[in-house]
Formats: C-alpha cells, sequence, structure tokens
C-alpha cells in the first residue's frame, strides 16, 4: 500500500526541515494530496516547493497556506505550476506574496485557464520583497531556469 494522502499542518515545519520536505517532494511518486499548511517554510521552503514541483508529476492537491511564503518563492512555485501539469488544486492563502509574487500568481489562470484551482484567500500582495530578483516593471537578465537560480540561493544558505 503506498501513501496517497499527507497530513502535515502546524507542525511548524521550518527552514531545512522545509527544504527536505521540498526535496522529498520532487522524488515521491506516490502523493497525490499533499497538507503542510500553517507551518513555516519562508522563502527558503517555498523555493524547495517550487523546484519540486517542477520535478513531481503526481501531486493533485497541494496545500501551502500560512506559510510565509515570501514574494521571491511565490515566484518560484508560479513558474512551476505553468510546468507542472498535473496539479489540479493549489492554495496559497495567508502567505505574504507581495507585489511580484503576487502578480505572477493571479496571471496563472490567464495561461493555464480552468486546469488549476488556484486559492489566494488572505494574501499580502503589498509588501516588497528586497531580496527578490526579479523586476516585473523592467526584466533584463536570463529567468529561463527560475528554479535553479532558487536552488542555488538554498544552496549558498545551506553552506
Amino acid at each position: 500500500c503506498r501513501l496517497k494522502k499527507l497530513n502535515l499542518e502546524w507542525n511548524l515545519l521550518r527552514f531545512n526541515s522545509a527544504v527536505e520536505i521540498g526535496d522529498a517532494l520532487a522524488l515521491n511518486t506516490s502523493l497525490e494530496e499533499l497538507d503542510l499548511a500553517y507551518n513555516a517554510f519562508g522563502a527558503d521552503g517555498g523555493m524547495a516547493i517550487g523546484q519540486a514541483l517542477i520535478e513531481n508529476t503526481r501531486l493533485l492537491r497541494l496545500d501551502l497556506r500560512n506559510n510565509g511564503i515570501t514574494p521571491q518563492a511565490g515566484f518560484c512555485i508560479a513558474v512551476a505550476l505553468r510546468q507542472n501539469v498535473q496539479l489540479r488544486k493549489i492554495d496559497l492563502g495567508g502567505n505574504p506574496l507581495g507585489e511580484i509574487g503576487g502578480k505572477t500568481v493571479m496571471s496563472l489562470p490567464m495561461d493555464l485557464g480552468d486546469r488549476l484551482d488556484l486559492v489566494l484567500d488572505g494574501c499580502n500582495f503589498k509588501n516588497h520583497d528586497e531580496n527578490c530578483w526579479f523586476d516585473p516593471e523592467g526584466p533584463s537578465g536570463h529567468y529561463t531556469d527560475i528554479a535553479m537560480k532558487a536552488r542555488e540561493e538554498i544552496l549558498e544558505k545551506k553552506s
């Protein structure tokens, strides 16, 4: 019997634990539903989830409510969701996605149509993240592999 549903809400998963969950999700081949609500994933955990969503081809529902997902992490998750054709529902409610993360995530319905049920209740779209390396007003540079950029930053912080 393979695990299809996992509820890890309210476990105060943060820092390296959050990154490890993301790494495990990337390799997972059986989980269909994952509830990570009310933890403290923050920037690093959120970027690890973004990376995982590019690689994971099984997950159908993901709950990331109230995890402190930053604008930078929100941007990475949005990029991953454009590539992930399997996921059907993601709840990002209550996260401080900021202007950049918010704009990127809110553009998903235009690109994906009704393939993805996107929940954004209670998100803060006004905060600005000085660490976010994407400027929608003046994009320049190479953004073709956002997940790789995010992964590099996570690895730098680990060492």
